[in-house]
């Protein structure tokens, strides 16, 4: 059986077999399409997946240099009052010292 036509000004003629595997062929097409559209749907969700983590962790990034930022401040203040501490325990023994020697030195005037 061959069929007369006309497709976008061209006249064609078709036998059945040639019909039928055209419609096979574009059954397989649309197929693909679909298959190819729900792989670009998956990979369009999984790139906004990967925004909403790259978010998050973007987030999760600025606070820890926040941290880490307060944990120097922090080491910086306990360096400062370690030094402090340093200075006012030499200044106590040499006071200490002076007090001793003061005291041996009113002893022995005393004692004399």
């Amino acid at each position: 059986q061959i069929e007369d036509g006309e497709h976008n000004g061209v006249i064609t003629k078709c036998t059945g077999l040639e019909i039928q595997a055209a419609n096979r062929m574009s059954a397989k097409l649309f197929t693909e399409a679909i298959v190819a559209k729900r792989k670009a749907e998956e990979a369009n969700h999984n790139a906004d997946a990967a925004q909403l983590d790259l978010a998050r962790l973007t987030a999760e990034v600025a606070q820890i240099r926040s941290r880490e930022q307060e944990l120097q401040a922090d080491k910086e203040r306990l360096q400062m009052s370690a030094r402090e501490a340093q200075r006012a325990a030499h200044m106590a023994v040499e006071e200490a010292e002076e007090a001793a020697r003061v005291a041996v030195e009113e002893t022995e005037h005393a004692a004399s």
